[in-house]
């Protein structure tokens, strides 16, 4: 199947790389419904996680678009319908103050309403403090953790029955690395690739900006799914590892309920309509060498791969 790859960062407690696969087929099915949230919250501006600090209109549509997310992990449609609410903020006439009114917009409950979206989170626990000096600049370290990140979670996610087929990559924004985003490390620099995992020949590498109220931002419809990208980096980084105030801390909710899903152990979650869906590791460097693993939440309580 062919995706394309959305790719956004976090540098709170180590560097999180945040990889959304979105499967062309379905692209359509994914961001009308994205609008329609906009439309029923009533709120068109760019969204990111950071500076969310309480109710209003970007904390609804955050946590529509991130009840949406969650639901377009869905591989297949397992006779439970999934629901996405939006949320408007309205004045009580009764309470005599203002109030948040939910209503169902849209229902996954057949498998042509499926989208089968992915999702990779990716860690250097140490925020690539302790990589070496033979590296040109910084921006060259975060490429190859990226590639590193992308590489494991395509062979996880993908198998010969569901190959992977990358047809454009976008990163939100090149200037805060200084230079644009090299090919040649992100791509060409991947050796033993499995047979299900590629890239497009003609691969498109986009790195504008994701706010779409700027003049030199990327195309609309991708900005939407960068920002998307953002505030699901954001929602498990929260739940994960720590949440600023309690507004992320709620609006986080849809995400952790998918991760305690994963929780069941895989016997279970191999038969969960999420299943090959999402997956969660780091790497650090330990006596000058790479290492990876499982993700451990602060509470010591650890979160593994499938």
């Amino acid at each position: 199947m062919n995706y394309d790859l959305y790719h956004d960062e976090s540098q709170e407690g180590g560097y999180w790389h945040g990889i959304l696969l979105v499967p062309q087929v379905n692209r359509e099915k994914f961001l009308n419904s994205l609008e329609l949230i906009r439309k029923e919250v009533d709120y068109g501006h760019p969204i990111a996680f950071k500076g969310l600090k309480q109710k209003g209109l970007k904390f609804n549509c955050i946590r529509s678009c991130l009840q949406l997310s969650v639901g377009s992990f869905m591989q297949y449609y397992k006779n439970e319908p999934y629901i996405i609410s939006a949320g408007k903020r309205i004045y009580s006439v009764d309470d005599a103050r203002q109030s948040t009114d939910y209503k169902k917009i849209l229902i996954i409950n057949s498998d042509e309403r499926i989208i089968g979206s992915k999702f990779i989170l990716f860690r250097e626990r140490d925020a690539h403090a302790k990589v070496g000096s033979g590296y040109p600049d910084f921006a060259s370290k975060i490429e190859t953790t990226f590639r590193m990140g992308l590489v494991g979670g395509i062979h996880y996610l993908g198998n010969k029955d569901n190959p992977i087929h990358i047809k454009s990559i976008h990163f939100d924004g090149h200037e805060h690395h200084k230079r644009n985003i090299d090919k040649k490390r992100i791509i060409d620099r991947i050796y033993s690739l499995r047979d299900y995992c590629s890239f497009d020949e003609n691969i498109l590498i986009d790195d504008r900006t994701s706010k779409h109220d700027k003049p030199n931002s990327q195309e609309y419809n991708d900005c939407q799914f960068l920002q998307l990208t953002d505030i699901l980096i954001g929602a498990f980084r929260t739940i994960l590892d720590s949440a600023k105030n309690d507004a992320q801390k709620e609006v986080s909710f849809p995400v952790k309920e998918m991760i305690d899903k994963q929780q069941i152990g895989y016997k279970r979650m191999k038969n969960s309509r999420w299943f090959g869906s999402f997956c969660m590791s780091e790497c650090w460097i330990e006596n000058d060498k790479w290492n990876f693993g499982d993700f451990e939440q602060k509470d010591d309580k650890q979160i593994k791969l499938f």
